[in-house]
């Protein structure tokens, strides 16, 4: 949903666009590329340690299975143009204060707004989940035995 806005922040226009949220971008990206940067700008505008923890965010990117460079490509830092790390957490943090301002100037509400973040959330701590034996039907799952592990 593409949304244009007035000089009085009222809905001017509205265009909706298809945009299919591609599965292999979330859980495996390609050399030189990152997953969805709504991650990394979540990661780093939640501030309150009490959403924090209510969220189960943890204090880096890379410490998430779905955010961790691939095992094929090089290393990809969340600093882009050679800024340093904690510009580039500054800069995702004031886009995930714009992103929240944009929710709300369209009428989301609070309740909804938490629950995007819930939902965010949710699929960063589902990334962690491994699977040992993905031939099975059972719930077999394991927690990685060490960060760069995948499921064997």
């Amino acid at each position: 949903l593409a949304v244009a806005l007035d000089a009085e922040s009222a809905i001017h226009r509205c265009s909706l666009q298809p945009y299919l949220l591609e599965r292999s971008r979330v859980v495996v990206h390609g050399p030189g590329e990152r997953s969805y940067h709504v991650f990394y700008q979540m990661l780093a505008g939640v501030t309150a340690p009490a959403e924090r923890a209510a969220l189960g965010l943890k204090s880096d990117a890379s410490e998430y299975a779905y955010l961790r460079p691939s095992a094929s490509g090089p290393s990809v830092s969340s600093a882009a143009d050679g800024a340093s790390a904690a510009e580039a957490r500054g800069e995702a943090a004031a886009e995930w204060a714009e992103t929240e301002a944009k929710l709300a100037a369209i009428g989301l509400g609070a309740q909804l707004a938490a629950a995007v973040r819930r939902t965010l959330a949710a699929v960063l701590t589902l990334g962690q989940v491994w699977f040992s034996d993905p031939e099975r039907r059972g719930s077999l799952c394991s927690p990685p035995s060490s960060p760069t592990s995948g499921a064997s």
